[in-house]
């Protein structure tokens, strides 16, 4: 129901050796295979899927898109829910999405166990944004925590039972036992009969703000430093009363764990850039992968970092050894487990999280990144690429409120200029030319006193050559 898509790659996992916790092994198959591989798997036992799309191995670095938010409920390890049917708890945790006004899941599954409940996104959430399906995705479990819900089952590389396995611990069918036919809060109708949502209508409703709220609160918070500042006297002030902090408008709320993926991929597409798709040249291998580590240990779990970076590593060193990738690396793992074992470094009598931070201006040094490279990142650029995307922000907007752009403003002045030149020819007096022009008769002096060279445009360049 997930995966609906004909290009990428869906992940199943499954247990060839149920006596041994080492006998899972995961195979990769393309979407578009993916009808024949679940009929070839059938009522295998203890069948687990992919719910994420990737583009390649079921790795966070080849993850493609996400297309549903999803729980797993453990109700039986709860003692107040331990022996009810899954087809009661269904109806339990329904209830609580409507007293709550949660959108009810798209569907639910009894997983033999437990139940999942799945809400399918109308438009997938691509890997970029990353962090904010994750603060939903916690945020929904934080609210269902008390019903038993997983917290293992957070992440995007989570694989879930295939429905039509069968689940060796109780002998059941994984099964299909609710679905939301009946588009309400805020749902879509899917082409699959089911219920559809656009991921915002889910976050606004679990997460403490809203985008709106999230912004009408930045500006207030901004109104209120201005005023602060106004109160500290005129030598004290570094900003334009009335106006908007730097980069503020159009930009995405600052989450370290998303710069951290942009920069992630910053890197790789510089690598595209430099045409080193299958890999970085000897003598250019050490850096970006030291790099693309440690942004991964700034978004991804301890636990799955190793993983994480070996499979970065086939991408930025294909021809190195486990022991070659493991010492460009080993500082960035031992710092990313101090980090989540709570200890800190102190740096100027200050503590500081242990691991790496870097600068702009740092990357941008290391890597040699060129003013043209910076054009086309999202986030590693320096200031002269950050005042020219501030530029164009405006312009957007200009045009946006309904702005003449500049060009037509230049041409509709000379043109107005030159009507007023030939009607002066006429024996027009001055008070009569504005008349005709609809402004003032100073107005209109004014406006036949301006240089023709003012204009700029390419027409006029060629009308006074």
């Amino acid at each position: 129901m997930l995966h609906t898509d004909q290009w990428g790659h869906f992940t199943l996992s499954c247990n060839e050796d149920a006596t041994k916790r080492s006998g899972w092994r995961d195979t990769c198959h393309r979407l578009d295979k993916l009808s024949l591989v679940v009929s070839a798997v059938g009522a295998a036992p203890d069948t687990y899927i992919s719910q994420a799309e990737f583009a390649g191995p079921r790795r966070l670095t080849n993850l493609r898109r996400i297309k549903a938010l999803w729980l797993d409920f453990d109700y039986y390890k709860i003692e107040r829910f331990a022996g009810h049917p899954a087809q009661h708890f269904a109806e339990l945790i329904l209830l609580e999405c409507r007293d709550k006004h949660i959108p009810p899941p798209s569907y639910i599954v009894d997983s033999g166990r437990g139940i999942y409940a799945k809400w399918i996104l109308d438009t997938p959430i691509p890997q970029c944004a990353l962090p904010r399906w994750q603060l939903v995705q916690t945020a929904l479990f934080e609210h269902f925590k008390p019903y038993g819900a997983d917290p293992a089952s957070r992440d995007a590389t989570r694989v879930l039972r295939l429905v039509g396995s069968v689940n060796s611990k109780s002998e059941q069918r994984v099964r299909v036992i609710w679905e939301n036919t009946l588009a309400t809060e805020g749902g879509t109708p899917l082409a699959n009969g089911l219920t559809g949502y656009p991921f915002d209508v889910i976050a606004d409703t679990v997460l403490p703000w809203t985008r709106e709220e999230t912004a009408a609160t930045k500006a207030l918070w901004a109104r209120e430093n201005a005023a602060r500042l106004l109160a500290r006297g005129p030598s004290d002030i570094n900003v334009t009363l009335g106006t908007k902090p730097n980069n503020s408008s159009g930009l995405r709320t600052f989450r370290p764990t998303q710069l951290a993926w942009d920069r992630y991929h910053d890197v790789i597409k510089l690598l595209t850039l430099r045409g080193w798709q299958r890999g970085a040249p000897e003598g250019n291998r050490d850096l970006p992968l030291f790099l693309c580590a440690v942004f991964l240990a700034q978004a991804v779990r301890v636990s799955d970092l190793e993983s994480e970076v070996v499979a970065i590593a086939r991408r930025v060193a294909p021809t190195w050894s486990k022991a070659e990738v493991d010492s460009c690396v080993t500082s960035v793992m031992a710092r990313a487990k101090d980090s989540a074992a709570g200890k800190k470094v102190i740096f100027n009598g200050i503590e500081h999280d242990p691991r790496y931070r870097y600068s702009n201006r740092k990357l941008i040094d290391l890597l040699a990144i060129t003013a043209d490279e910076q054009a086309q990142l999202a986030t590693i650029i320096d200031k002269a690429e950050v005042a020219r995307r501030d530029r164009e922000r405006a312009a957007r907007k200009r045009a946006e409120q309904g702005a003449q752009p500049r060009a037509d403003y230049l041409e509709q002045g000379h043109t107005k200029r030159v009507h007023a030149h030939r009607l002066r020819a006429d024996g027009m007096s001055w008070s009569e030319v504005g008349k005709s022009l609809g402004i003032s008769a100073g107005a209109a002096r004014m406006l036949a006193s301006r240089k023709t060279s003012e204009r700029t445009s390419p027409s006029v360049c060629m009308e006074l050559a």
